[in-house]
């Protein structure tokens, strides 16, 4: 190989491997949610979570593994759920909206704050709900994320 190719073949190397490891950070940093079922009302088995889920949750909804339910309340048109996490805020922001999309929901996210102090609102909707999901990172590292969807009156 010619010294003018070295530097050339070295920036493709580079590239290449640079590649990689970003699928693999993001597929150890990003867990997918686990997706509610119907059969998943009480989550720590069926949806990764730690807590009781309230009996009403519209199916299809993703959840982050290993979070605890703080809160879980439900009638028969709306649902609001609390969970909390000690995973990365861009982690949990990215691997929930991803979650939602994944599982056939329209999301809209919206962020501010800064590091140690982010919101973000994810605006999600399918055929049958729609919703807000408010992720809020806390001091300390938590992550709280929290759920408020309702049934469509479309």
């Amino acid at each position: 190989m010619s010294l003018r190719r070295l530097p050339t073949s070295l920036v493709l190397i580079a590239a290449a491997a640079g590649l990689s490891g970003c699928a693999r950070l993001e597929a150890a940093f990003t867990p997918k949610p686990k997706v509610v079922t119907i059969e998943a009302t009480v989550a720590a088995p069926g949806a990764a979570v730690d807590g009781d889920l309230a009996s009403w949750m519209p199916e299809g909804t993703p959840l982050w593994p290993g979070a605890t339910v703080d809160d879980s309340q439900a009638t028969r048109t709306a649902y609001n759920l609390t969970l909390v996490t000690n995973d990365p805020y861009v982690d949990v922001l990215a691997g929930t909206a991803k979650g939602f999309e994944d599982a056939g929901w329209e999301v809209v996210q919206t962020e501010e704050g800064e590091t140690g102090a982010r919101t973000a609102v994810l605006t999600v909707s399918n055929s049958t709900h729609e919703g807000l999901v408010t992720l809020a990172e806390e001091p300390g590292g938590t992550v709280t994320i929290t759920y408020v969807l309702t049934k469509s009156t479309q």
